[in-house]
């Protein structure tokens, strides 16, 4: 297909209309599986033509840019040479994860099966190869905070598949380090080069300091750069001219595979938690998301909540004072676990303890 044919077959998903696009060097496109659709944007380098066999590399945004303008996702990018086609050497793909979704999977007492922006972030990634006849074994993967989670997941689904992978304080762990024992093993093969400030107040520490010294353990190829007084961020990392020099020295010795593994279950992302459908009363303090919602903490897992369709009057707008943070305190819960796209409890009644 030729380079006009190309860009004429791009799928457009706007952001508003007339709005002018603050990264016009990004093709906007749309990768569809039947009814589902991921919006990705595409940095085509000036240094491609036909039958140049040319590196690709995936960027996963964080939670902050989930959505449909097919434009937040970039803006970690501006001013970086991953957002420049006249001096990157490689294509750079950069997929939009829609609300309420995530790049990694969270099984709830079993294997999670693996989510459908992520699935569909690597079959866009096998039809941009055929279409520019990318060199498939220089394909790398990284993000940032649920796009470094995100990096971990597509490595554990497909451990043969990337060359080298860069998670950026997303650390490959629910919660305490160490609830995934078998993960270094599935991903050895991968050289990682890993970033993490240690006064990350979002993201802790501790999880990628336990994946990089069980990786080491394994003898895999690890890098870790721990920003020291550093907080949740990535600017520092995507500025950083030798990560681009770094991805590009490793290349697989084999083909990649597009095939998705088994995970173990000692090595998928597994939160034990209360039956589906159990009821009671649970105390405890109660705490607001990073993206505003309430929640509950029993034995060391945070049950989002929200009101049951007969809840008692009042627990809907407590609720909603909870998740903008303007409730706080130790709290008596009466309600039922609902283990969905989270681990919930749909709350019928709420007391304060004191």
């Amino acid at each position: 297909m030729n380079r006009l044919a190309v860009v004429a077959v791009v799928l457009y998903c706007g952001t508003t209309a007339g709005a002018q696009d603050p990264f016009p060097q990004f093709e906007k496109r749309v990768h569809k599986d039947g009814a589902k659709a991921l919006p990705y944007r595409l940095l085509v380098p000036k240094a491609y033509a036909p039958g140049t066999a040319l590196p690709l590399v995936v960027w996963l945004h964080g939670s902050g840019e989930t959505g449909g303008d097919n434009v937040a996702p970039l803006r970690a990018l501006d001013k970086t040479v991953l957002a420049d086609a006249e001096k990157c050497p490689a294509f750079v793909m950069v997929p939009q994860c829609p609300p309420k979704s995530a790049w990694h999977a969270v099984g709830y007492n079993k294997v999670p099966e693996m989510t459908d922006p992520s699935r569909m972030t690597v079959a866009a990634v096998a039809g941009l190869r055929k279409e520019f006849g990318l060199d498939g074994r220089r394909i790398y993967v990284g993000g940032f905070s649920m796009g470094g989670c995100g990096t971990w997941e597509l490595l554990t689904r497909y451990p043969d598949l990337f060359a080298a992978a860069f998670p950026i304080a997303g650390p490959p762990f629910a919660g305490a380090p160490g609830e995934r024992p078998g993960l270094a093993a599935v991903v050895k093969r991968v050289p990682v080069w890993t970033f993490h400030g240690d006064k990350d107040a979002v993201a802790p520490v501790a999880g990628t300091r336990a994946i990089v010294a069980a990786l080491r353990q394994e003898g895999a190829d690890v890098t870790y750069t721990e920003y020291k007084g550093g907080g949740h961020e990535c600017a520092r990392t995507l500025r950083d001219p030798k990560l681009v020099e770094w991805l590009l020295t490793r290349k697989r010795a084999t083909d990649p595979s597009f095939e998705q593994a088994r995970v173990p279950e000692h090595a998928a992302l597994i939160v034990k938690t209360l039956p589906d459908g159990e009821r009671g009363t649970w105390t405890g303090m109660v705490e607001r998301t990073g993206h505003g919602a309430a929640r509950l903490p029993i034995d060391n897992v945070r049950y989002r909540l929200k009101p049951a369709a007969n809840a008692d009057a009042g627990v809907a707008d407590l609720l909603a004072r909870i998740g903008r943070g303007e409730a706080t305190g130790e709290y008596a819960v009466t309600g039922t676990v609902e283990l969905s796209d989270y681990a919930w409890l749909v709350v019928g009644r709420m007391a304060p303890t004191r």
